[in-house]
């Protein structure tokens, strides 16, 4: 069946051994699945598949140099909560925006971290998976996204609350 079918998609002979070998890992895995006394051969992994690489680890400061890492539980704007992403990135070992999309498992691409964090750029608040997958990238721990994402949440409701029009006092019912 996968012999036809990969001839009906004349597919090159590379491809061909690939698709054959996930055919293959797949099957054994059923396998597996089906009667797990009896185990999968470890076979070596093919050098085709790709692994995503675990984010750096950080290394916290030295005791009495605890402000040199940005908190963004004190940013009220969103220029100020850019400004301290920013100086995160700088922290976190700058890394390059590909580094961060990688090591964030991919959930946010190279190209969206350049535009949010461009300073030339007209400030926007971005996106709260935007924030996660940065803090992620740079290899910030589970505290560090519990503060990033509270930080941004408090802007991002400030700012909707202001976007909401006050009904002019005519137009209000009388209690």
């Amino acid at each position: 069946m996968l012999e036809s079918l990969i001839q009906a998609c004349r597919v090159s002979p590379s491809r061909a051994r690939k698709i054959r070998d996930i055919w293959n890992l797949a099957n054994r895995a059923g396998e597996h699945a089906r009667h797990p006394k009896q185990g999968i051969s470890r076979q070596p992994r093919p050098e085709w598949v790709i692994t995503m690489p675990k984010p750096p680890k950080l290394r916290e400061d030295v005791e009495g140099y605890d402000d040199l890492k940005p908190d963004p539980l004190t940013a009220t704007t969103k220029e100020e909560f850019l400004q301290h992403m920013r100086d995160f990135h700088v922290w976190a070992k700058e890394l390059s925006y590909r580094e961060i999309s990688r090591g964030s498992g991919r959930a946010v691409a190279a190209s969206t971290l350049c535009e949010a964090l461009n300073p030339n750029k007209r400030p926007r608040l971005p996106s709260m998976k935007v924030v996660e997958g940065f803090i992620t990238g740079c290899g910030g721990s589970e505290d560090d996204l519990v503060r990033w994402t509270t930080a941004w949440r408090r802007i991002r409701m400030a700012k909707a609350h202001s976007n909401v029009t006050r009904l002019p006092s005519s137009c209000r019912t009388a209690s």
